[in-house]
């Protein structure tokens, strides 16, 4: 049986104003005339149906999920009792599916991502799956790169050894790069973008966290064999024991029983505001703009106002966000700070606007 988790728990700081933590990224609409998770749905509708697409999420956020996914059943939300990144929800899931799907293959897709079109997507999942049904590997999705990022992580693949045949060996995660080790990466053809989207039996991804994160591995077991009157209450004790890591670092990195196939999708992981100039619809006279703009002599910024009309004079490569209670205005060069801002308002007598 294929299945689908959508990760939508992620708090999208990058994104302030918009972005809160009680209402974060993935719940907002970037570009369209759907948020993030609704675009993210739809092409998991397209891969199987809907009885078998489950959300995660953090607790708090489950009744705005619903609200935007009204045929999601309660049984399809999965709420960590607290936010602990990927490793530990990924393992939340693959019990809750093996306790009502034993024999499932599982796609995690990040509910925040933008992926374009829509067919060709459907393409490569397809391949991912028919892949992971076949093997016990956990398969991932690499972008091929356009150009040096550093603002993504990588993939190394083995090219060489296996005469371009799918799916590659992956070889190495690399974190982000500096320009040059970028800039080899891409002259090399062996490198890809991490998309963060993981296809596995979820026996298989279940033997590699244990493999490889034994402490997640242990907490977790227990819910498999629990009857459904207590498994929520557990859950919380059990939560608050996990480490708070990503899969990425506590399994990916470390396992060699990972492979890759290619996507043959545009992608964009929308890590921060400076990200929206990589989506070439958004652009408006110069300008990445949403609601209304009036620009004079100004080009290259980077505008979210709602229904605020927002005036440019003189000015470049700004990004200018307003909400109704905050105006955030910075050097698109700068947008990877934002996290920080979110950090202070925390600490600070303004936690509320956070």
């Amino acid at each position: 049986m294929r299945c689908v988790i959508i990760m939508a728990g992620g708090f999208g700081q990058r994104f302030w104003p918009a972005s809160r933590d009680a209402y974060p990224k993935q719940l907002l609409t970037l570009y369209g005339n759907r948020s993030l998770l609704q675009y993210t749905y739809q092409r998991a509708r397209r891969i199987t149906d809907r009885k078998h697409i489950y959300v995660s999420t953090r607790s708090g956020l489950e009744s705005l999920i619903q609200k935007q996914i009204p045929s999601l059943g309660k049984d399809q939300l999965i709420v960590e009792p607290i936010g602990k990144d990927t490793a530990p929800s990924i393992m939340l899931s693959c019990v809750w599916i093996q306790r009502r799907v034993p024999d499932a293959t599982v796609m995690f897709l990040p509910a925040d991502h933008y992926v374009s079109p829509i067919e060709r997507f459907v393409k490569t999942a397809a391949k991912a799956l028919s892949f992971a049904e076949g093997t016990d590997s956990i398969v991932i999705i690499g972008i091929p790169p356009t150009y040096p990022s550093t603002g993504y992580g990588y993939v190394q693949c083995d090219h060489a050894s296996q005469e371009r045949r799918l799916p590659y060996q992956v070889l190495s995660f690399r974190e982000k790069p500096d320009l040059k080790a970028a800039e080899r990466y891409l002259k090399q053809g062996n490198y890809y973008w991490n998309s963060g989207i993981f296809v596995a039996k979820t026996d298989v991804m279940m033997e590699q966290i244990r493999n490889h994160a034994a402490h997640i591995f242990k907490l977790a077991k227990p819910l498999l064999s629990l009857p459904e009157s207590r498994f929520r209450a557990k859950l919380a004790g059990v939560f608050r024991k996990m480490p708070k890591v990503s899969l990425d670092y506590a399994v990916m990195e470390k396992s060699r029983n990972v492979v890759m196939i290619p996507a043959e999708f545009k992608w964009n992981d929308l890590g921060s505001w400076s990200s929206l100039d990589e989506l070439p619809h958004l652009r408006k006279g110069g300008n990445v703009s949403s609601g209304p703009i009036l620009s004079f002599s100004s080009r290259g910024n980077i505008v979210s106002a709602g229904r605020k009309l927002v005036t440019l004079v003189d000015v470049e490569n700004l990004v200018v966000a307003l909400t109704d209670d905050a105006l955030l205005v910075c050097s698109k060069n700068s947008a990877q700070k934002i996290k920080q801002v979110v950090t202070s308002l925390k600490r600070g007598k303004h936690a509320s606007y956070a």
